[in-house]
This record gives C-alpha cells, sequence and structure tokens, in this order.
C-alpha cells in the first residue's frame, strides 16, 4: 500500500491543505499586526540629544533606552491607554499620557527634560596624623 492510497490528493485534501495554511501563515501576521509602537526623541533642554535614557510604559515590562542621538523606539505595544515615562539621573521624570490603538505608529517627537540637582547628605571628611 504506497501513501497515495491512504492520502490520495483529491479537491477536499487541497482545500484542507489552504485552510491548514492560513492558520500557519495569515494568523500569526494578523496577531502581529494587532500591536502597536511609539518611537521619539529625548533631548535636553539645549537641544542636546540625551543618551541611555530610560523610557517605559508604567504598569507594563514594555519599554527602551535611548541611542546615542536620543532616539527611542518602543515596539509590540497592546492597545490601551498608558504612561509613557522618561528618566535619566540628573532630569526631572517626564510622564505623558498614551492612548494607543491596533496597529497605530505613534511619534511622540522631541520630549525636552528639564535639569534637576541631585540631593544628597553633606560629607564629612577628618583627618588624622598617624604614627609608626
Amino acid at each position: 500500500m504506497s501513501i497515495l492510497t491512504i492520502y490520495p490528493f483529491n479537491p477536499f485534501n487541497m482545500r484542507l491543505l489552504k485552510k491548514v495554511a492560513k492558520l500557519f501563515f495569515v494568523f500569526p501576521v494578523i496577531a502581529f499586526a494587532q500591536t502597536a509602537e511609539i518611537s521619539g526623541k529625548i533631548t535636553d533642554a539645549k537641544v542636546n540629544p540625551i543618551e541611555d535614557a530610560n523610557v517605559y510604559l508604567r504598569g507594563t515590562v514594555l519599554g527602551s533606552s535611548t541611542d546615542a542621538k536620543g532616539n527611542f523606539v518602543i515596539k509590540n505595544i497592546p492597545s490601551g491607554e498608558f504612561k509613557l515615562v522618561i528618566s535619566v539621573i540628573g532630569y526631572k521624570v517626564e510622564e505623558i499620557d498614551v492612548t494607543l490603538t491596533a496597529g497605530q505608529k505613534y511619534e511622540a517627537g522631541m520630549i525636552m527634560l528639564e535639569t534637576s540637582a541631585l540631593q544628597s547628605e553633606p560629607v564629612v571628611v577628618t583627618a588624622s596624623k598617624y604614627e609608626h
């Protein structure tokens, strides 16, 4: 008994094969298209790019950091309302409300951060004479 007698190629099997192919090739593309993307550029008040700033969506594990030119991209974001948070040492934290829909590519544009002085406790240095 050959494989052709067990699984003959008839119109019914070809239709079934096409349906299975759609499941494996079309649905993953549709599922991937249901996510959104946010991009933008982080700068200081003098429009100098800020490198390695943390950019994330509050309440999620989604985020990114800025490159040498201050650019960032966060991909595969589900639809919904989020707070985009930008933080980096030496600057005030910036929070932006964002509403995303499926397939949307949201351009946040240029986001300027204000400098912030670092607060710390005073450091006391003492010295004494050391003898052998």
